[in-house]
């Protein structure tokens, strides 16, 4: 039986996602950073409320909110001795001490926090899907033009200084991208499980790949593998979709960490 049209271009946004999520997802596992898509995804909460308290579409401004607080990383990490992790928690505990806050004035909603917190794959709309679309090309389109680039700087960035790459405009390029990504995917998988898109497919595929064009393909592969088996568990059990997604992302690292693991020992 054919899955109805919206049906489908909501599994297909679902998977576009994931993928954008995986590869960016890559970079942060490849640089030790994988807490920064959580706190990232934390800090939008902020947005969110916000633009539910003024009657304002919540993700555009969970967008534009999240947008300024990569650029105020961006800025402390240049500016401060501070570490990025620890910058990350000073921002998403603030923003989401200010999202509990809007929240509890009167007239919040809290079924549209519920939504943000948790995602909702069957609300994304004919419109979510043509932005999804554009906004995950754009991101697509910068990582095709700079992933070497990108993995030449978080492996050695002084020597990326002296090969001539922009180094700070980069990072802040991925900052931005990565914002991005996270907020299209708060609607499919919710802030509290997004980040869990960044950082499965792209540490499974760390653990077998050989080479960056090696772990991109099995990133993307893993992360469309992972959508594909979670969402019909999800539907013919009347389970949260996010949630089945990403215990299906559990599920197939734990596989291939076994197979890595066997590989090894059967060489020594």
């Amino acid at each position: 039986m054919p899955l109805p049209a919206a049906t489908l271009l909501q599994t297909v946004a679902s998977m576009t996602l994931a993928v954008v999520l995986a590869w960016l997802g890559l970079f942060t596992v490849m640089k030790r950073m994988s807490f920064v898509a959580d706190g990232i995804a934390h800090a939008s909460l902020a947005g969110v409320a916000l633009g539910l308290l003024l009657k304002v579409e919540p993700l555009c401004m969970a967008l534009a909110f999240s947008l300024a607080v990569g650029c105020v990383i961006f800025y402390l990490e240049r500016r401060t001795p501070l570490p990025v992790d620890a910058i990350i928690t000073l921002l998403f505990t603030a923003s989401l001490a200010v999202g509990i806050l809007l929240m509890s004035r009167e007239g919040g909603d809290v079924e549209a926090l519920e939504a943000a917190l948790f995602g909702d794959i069957a609300a994304i709309s004919s419109a979510d899907v043509i932005t999804i679309a554009v906004l995950s090309l754009g991101v697509v389109l910068f990582l095709a033009r700079w992933y070497q680039q990108l993995a030449f700087m978080i492996f050695d960035r002084a020597s990326a200084y002296v090969a001539g790459i922009p180094v700070d405009r980069l990072q802040l390029g991925f900052y931005l991208a990565m914002v991005v990504a996270i907020v299209l995917g708060i609607q499919a998988y919710g802030v509290l499980l997004v980040g869990a898109l960044m950082v499965i497919p792209a540490s499974a595929a760390k653990l077998v790949a050989h080479s960056l064009h090696g772990a991109l393909a099995l990133t993307a592969l893993f992360a469309l593998l992972i959508v594909a088996a979670g969402l019909p568990l999800a539907s013919a059990f009347a389970l949260p979709a996010s949630a089945v997604v990403v215990l299906t992302g559990v599920i197939l690292f734990t596989f291939v960490m076994g197979v890595s693991r066997f590989a090894f020992a059967r060489r020594w």
